[in-house]
Protein backbone atom coordinates (compact mmCIF):
# COMPACT_ATOMS: atom_id res chain seq x y z
CA UNK A 1 0.00 0.00 0.00
CA UNK A 2 1.40 3.03 -1.20
CA UNK A 3 -0.03 6.79 0.32
CA UNK A 4 0.96 9.81 -0.20
CA UNK A 5 1.28 12.80 2.73
CA UNK A 6 -1.14 15.63 3.49
CA UNK A 7 -0.64 18.02 6.08
CA UNK A 8 -4.19 19.39 7.24
CA UNK A 9 -5.43 22.24 5.66
CA UNK A 10 -9.05 22.38 5.76
CA UNK A 11 -9.28 25.09 2.78
CA UNK A 12 -6.74 22.77 0.20
CA UNK A 13 -7.62 19.26 0.69
CA UNK A 14 -10.04 18.68 -1.91
CA UNK A 15 -6.98 19.83 -3.93
CA UNK A 16 -4.17 17.49 -2.58
CA UNK A 17 -6.53 14.49 -3.14
CA UNK A 18 -7.58 15.31 -6.37
CA UNK A 19 -3.57 15.36 -7.07
CA UNK A 20 -2.54 12.77 -5.06
CA UNK A 21 -5.04 10.75 -6.64
CA UNK A 22 -3.84 11.68 -10.22
CA UNK A 23 -0.35 10.84 -9.36
CA UNK A 24 -1.64 7.09 -8.75
CA UNK A 25 -1.69 6.18 -4.96
CA UNK A 26 -3.67 3.95 -3.13
CA UNK A 27 -4.43 6.84 -0.61
CA UNK A 28 -3.54 9.41 1.68
CA UNK A 29 -2.10 10.08 5.11
CA UNK A 30 -3.15 12.86 6.87
CA UNK A 31 0.04 15.06 9.24
CA UNK A 32 -2.82 16.74 11.89
CA UNK A 33 -1.76 19.16 14.69
CA UNK A 34 -2.95 17.02 17.52
CA UNK A 35 -5.28 19.93 18.83
CA UNK A 36 -6.99 19.54 15.10
CA UNK A 37 -8.86 15.98 15.45
CA UNK A 38 -12.34 17.24 15.97
CA UNK A 39 -15.34 16.86 13.53
CA UNK A 40 -14.22 19.03 10.66
CA UNK A 41 -10.84 16.77 10.27
CA UNK A 42 -12.71 12.97 10.50
CA UNK A 43 -15.53 14.78 7.39
CA UNK A 44 -12.12 15.19 5.01
CA UNK A 45 -11.19 11.49 6.50
CA UNK A 46 -13.82 10.79 5.18
CA UNK A 47 -14.54 12.34 2.50
CA UNK A 48 -11.10 10.89 1.24
CA UNK A 49 -12.28 7.11 1.79
CA UNK A 50 -15.40 7.91 -0.32
CA UNK A 51 -13.28 9.00 -2.87
CA UNK A 52 -12.11 5.43 -2.99
CA UNK A 53 -8.44 6.27 -1.09
CA UNK A 54 -7.41 4.33 1.33
CA UNK A 55 -6.89 7.42 4.64
CA UNK A 56 -4.19 6.90 7.70
CA UNK A 57 -4.09 9.46 10.40
CA UNK A 58 -0.70 11.28 11.50
CA UNK A 59 -1.31 13.16 14.73
CA UNK A 60 1.63 15.53 15.28
CA UNK A 61 2.81 18.30 17.99
CA UNK A 62 1.82 15.86 20.95
CA UNK A 63 3.20 17.42 23.96
CA UNK A 64 3.29 21.00 23.18
CA UNK A 65 1.98 23.08 26.43
CA UNK A 66 -0.31 22.82 27.82
CA UNK A 67 -0.33 18.93 27.68
CA UNK A 68 2.37 16.71 27.18
CA UNK A 69 3.44 13.08 27.86
CA UNK A 70 6.38 13.91 29.71
CA UNK A 71 3.99 15.74 32.76
CA UNK A 72 1.97 13.01 34.50
CA UNK A 73 -1.35 15.66 35.20
CA UNK A 74 -2.12 16.45 31.54
CA UNK A 75 -1.86 12.43 30.70
CA UNK A 76 -6.08 12.35 31.48
CA UNK A 77 -6.58 14.15 28.16
CA UNK A 78 -3.98 13.19 25.67
CA UNK A 79 -5.08 9.38 25.99
CA UNK A 80 -8.59 10.24 25.85
CA UNK A 81 -8.46 12.07 22.63
CA UNK A 82 -6.14 9.47 21.28
CA UNK A 83 -8.70 6.62 22.34
CA UNK A 84 -11.88 8.57 20.39
CA UNK A 85 -8.52 8.96 17.85
CA UNK A 86 -8.69 4.97 17.59
CA UNK A 87 -12.25 4.61 17.85
CA UNK A 88 -13.21 6.85 14.74
CA UNK A 89 -10.01 5.14 12.96
CA UNK A 90 -12.17 2.14 13.74
CA UNK A 91 -15.70 3.74 12.85
CA UNK A 92 -14.80 5.13 9.59
CA UNK A 93 -12.95 2.19 7.90
CA UNK A 94 -9.49 4.17 8.00
CA UNK A 95 -5.78 2.53 8.03
CA UNK A 96 -5.49 0.47 11.37
CA UNK A 97 -2.26 2.37 12.59
CA UNK A 98 -1.51 5.57 14.48
CA UNK A 99 1.81 7.26 14.08
CA UNK A 100 2.88 9.19 17.17
CA UNK A 101 6.38 11.39 17.63
CA UNK A 102 7.91 10.35 20.89
CA UNK A 103 7.38 13.61 22.83
CA UNK A 104 9.22 17.51 22.95
CA UNK A 105 11.90 17.02 25.60
CA UNK A 106 10.83 20.40 27.62
CA UNK A 107 8.53 23.03 27.39
CA UNK A 108 7.38 25.50 26.64
CA UNK A 109 10.72 26.82 24.88
CA UNK A 110 11.33 23.42 23.77
CA UNK A 111 14.92 23.50 24.55
CA UNK A 112 17.47 21.09 26.13
CA UNK A 113 18.69 24.24 28.37
CA UNK A 114 22.06 23.11 27.26
CA UNK A 115 21.41 19.55 29.15
CA UNK A 116 21.21 17.14 26.73
CA UNK A 117 21.86 14.20 28.61
CA UNK A 118 19.84 15.30 31.94
CA UNK A 119 16.94 16.69 29.81
CA UNK A 120 16.75 13.25 27.55
CA UNK A 121 16.89 10.97 30.15
CA UNK A 122 14.30 12.92 32.26
CA UNK A 123 11.83 13.72 29.54
CA UNK A 124 12.08 10.01 28.56
CA UNK A 125 11.27 8.72 32.43
CA UNK A 126 8.79 11.11 32.78
CA UNK A 127 6.85 9.93 29.65
CA UNK A 128 6.83 6.33 30.12
CA UNK A 129 3.76 6.06 32.30
CA UNK A 130 2.12 7.39 29.53
CA UNK A 131 3.09 5.11 27.30
CA UNK A 132 2.10 2.76 29.28
CA UNK A 133 -1.22 3.77 29.51
CA UNK A 134 -1.19 3.79 26.02
CA UNK A 135 -0.15 0.64 25.48
CA UNK A 136 -3.38 -0.52 27.87
CA UNK A 137 -5.71 1.35 25.62
CA UNK A 138 -4.23 0.31 22.12
CA UNK A 139 -4.48 -3.62 23.95
CA UNK A 140 -8.19 -3.03 23.48
CA UNK A 141 -8.12 -1.74 20.31
CA UNK A 142 -7.49 -2.88 16.61
CA UNK A 143 -5.23 -0.23 16.17
CA UNK A 144 -1.52 -0.52 16.14
CA UNK A 145 0.61 2.19 17.63
CA UNK A 146 3.94 3.57 15.72
CA UNK A 147 6.25 5.46 17.33
CA UNK A 148 8.08 7.58 15.14
CA UNK A 149 11.90 7.82 14.51
CA UNK A 150 13.59 11.19 15.03
CA UNK A 151 16.10 13.83 14.39
CA UNK A 152 18.89 14.83 16.48
CA UNK A 153 18.06 17.84 18.88
CA UNK A 154 18.69 20.95 16.79
CA UNK A 155 18.95 18.97 13.45
CA UNK A 156 15.48 20.63 12.58
CA UNK A 157 14.95 24.87 13.76
CA UNK A 158 12.41 24.90 16.81
CA UNK A 159 12.84 21.15 17.76
CA UNK A 160 14.55 19.32 20.83
CA UNK A 161 13.20 15.66 20.46
CA UNK A 162 14.31 12.18 21.74
CA UNK A 163 13.70 9.19 19.73
CA UNK A 164 16.47 9.33 17.54
CA UNK A 165 18.19 5.95 18.47
CA UNK A 166 17.63 2.49 18.69
CA UNK A 167 17.78 2.17 22.34
CA UNK A 168 14.96 5.11 23.03
CA UNK A 169 12.38 3.28 21.01
CA UNK A 170 13.46 0.26 22.33
CA UNK A 171 12.81 2.12 25.88
CA UNK A 172 9.45 3.24 24.75
CA UNK A 173 8.13 -0.03 22.22
CA UNK A 174 9.49 -3.02 23.98
CA UNK A 175 6.95 -4.91 26.64
CA UNK A 176 4.29 -2.26 25.05
CA UNK A 177 2.83 -3.57 21.13
CA UNK A 178 4.06 -0.72 20.19
CA UNK A 179 6.26 -1.17 16.58
CA UNK A 180 8.07 2.09 14.90
CA UNK A 181 7.66 4.23 11.81
CA UNK A 182 10.92 4.51 10.05
CA UNK A 183 11.08 8.07 8.42
CA UNK A 184 13.99 8.34 6.15
CA UNK A 185 14.52 11.76 6.26
CA UNK A 186 14.72 12.36 9.79
CA UNK A 187 17.34 9.54 10.06
CA UNK A 188 19.26 11.38 7.50
CA UNK A 189 19.56 14.08 10.35
CA UNK A 190 20.12 11.85 12.49
CA UNK A 191 23.30 9.38 14.61
CA UNK A 192 21.09 6.72 13.53
CA UNK A 193 21.19 5.19 10.08
CA UNK A 194 17.97 3.91 8.33
CA UNK A 195 19.95 0.21 8.38
CA UNK A 196 20.46 0.42 11.94
CA UNK A 197 16.61 0.28 12.54
CA UNK A 198 16.29 -2.58 9.70
CA UNK A 199 18.67 -4.52 11.67
CA UNK A 200 16.89 -4.02 15.46
CA UNK A 201 14.59 -6.15 16.93
CA UNK A 202 12.30 -2.92 16.48
CA UNK A 203 8.86 -4.11 14.26
CA UNK A 204 8.64 -1.68 11.42
CA UNK A 205 4.57 -1.06 11.18
CA UNK A 206 5.32 1.67 8.23
CA UNK A 207 7.81 4.07 6.36
CA UNK A 208 8.01 7.76 6.24
CA UNK A 209 9.56 8.06 2.81
CA UNK A 210 11.40 11.60 2.41
CA UNK A 211 14.43 13.31 1.52
CA UNK A 212 16.30 16.60 2.53
CA UNK A 213 19.51 18.39 1.77
CA UNK A 214 20.99 17.62 5.32
CA UNK A 215 20.51 20.99 6.68
CA UNK A 216 16.79 20.45 7.97
CA UNK A 217 13.87 18.46 8.01
CA UNK A 218 13.00 19.86 4.15
CA UNK A 219 10.25 17.25 3.52
CA UNK A 220 11.22 16.78 -0.38
CA UNK A 221 10.57 14.28 -2.98
CA UNK A 222 12.51 10.83 -2.18
CA UNK A 223 15.40 9.87 -4.65
CA UNK A 224 18.59 8.38 -4.88
CA UNK A 225 20.44 11.65 -3.98
CA UNK A 226 18.44 13.05 -0.70
CA UNK A 227 17.22 9.78 1.15
CA UNK A 228 21.10 9.38 2.75
CA UNK A 229 21.52 5.79 3.38
CA UNK A 230 20.77 4.49 -0.35
CA UNK A 231 21.01 1.04 0.83
CA UNK A 232 18.54 0.87 4.12
CA UNK A 233 15.95 3.07 1.81
CA UNK A 234 15.70 0.18 -0.54
CA UNK A 235 15.68 -2.63 2.18
CA UNK A 236 13.12 -0.37 3.92
CA UNK A 237 10.53 0.33 0.85
CA UNK A 238 11.02 -3.71 0.18
CA UNK A 239 9.00 -4.19 3.15
CA UNK A 240 5.64 -5.26 3.13
CA UNK A 241 4.36 -2.88 5.39
CA UNK A 242 2.63 0.49 4.33
CA UNK A 243 4.73 3.29 2.93
CA UNK A 244 3.67 6.72 3.10
CA UNK A 245 5.54 9.40 0.55
CA UNK A 246 5.53 12.39 2.93
CA UNK A 247 6.94 15.54 0.57
CA UNK A 248 5.57 19.17 1.41
CA UNK A 249 2.20 19.63 0.46
CA UNK A 250 2.04 23.19 0.61
CA UNK A 251 5.29 23.21 -2.15
CA UNK A 252 3.60 20.88 -4.32
CA UNK A 253 0.32 22.46 -4.49
CA UNK A 254 2.58 25.94 -5.51
CA UNK A 255 3.68 23.84 -8.29
CA UNK A 256 0.48 22.65 -9.32
CA UNK A 257 -0.78 26.27 -9.88
CA UNK A 258 2.25 26.95 -11.69
CA UNK A 259 1.97 23.57 -13.80
CA UNK A 260 -0.56 21.16 -12.85
CA UNK A 261 0.46 18.50 -15.34
CA UNK A 262 4.10 18.81 -14.59
CA UNK A 263 3.74 18.20 -10.78
CA UNK A 264 1.47 15.33 -11.15
CA UNK A 265 4.05 13.71 -13.35
CA UNK A 266 6.69 14.69 -11.27
CA UNK A 267 4.89 12.93 -7.93
CA UNK A 268 3.74 9.90 -9.94
CA UNK A 269 7.42 9.03 -11.35
CA UNK A 270 7.90 8.78 -7.33
CA UNK A 271 5.25 6.54 -7.07
CA UNK A 272 6.03 4.83 -9.92
CA UNK A 273 9.43 3.58 -8.98
CA UNK A 274 8.08 3.37 -5.44
CA UNK A 275 6.17 0.06 -6.66
CA UNK A 276 8.94 -1.24 -8.41
CA UNK A 277 11.00 -0.74 -4.76
CA UNK A 278 13.52 2.13 -6.39
CA UNK A 279 13.74 5.36 -6.39
CA UNK A 280 14.21 8.05 -8.89
CA UNK A 281 17.56 9.32 -9.72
Amino acid sequence: MLLLGVVQDLKKTRRLLDLWSEAGADGVAFTVPFDRLDGSFFDNAKAARDMGLKVAIHPIEIGRTPCTPTEPGTHGFLLEKLALTMDNIKLLGLEPFLVIHPPRLAIPDMTLCGKKEVEEKTALENSLPFFDKLARIASQSSVSIAIENMHDPYANPGHSLYGYTVAQLESICNGRGFGICVDTGHAKLSVTSVSEYLNSSLNIVTVHLQGNDGSFDQHQLPNMKNVGDVQGVLRLISLNVPIIIEANSFQLLKKADESWEKTVEEVSDVVQAVRKRTLPQ
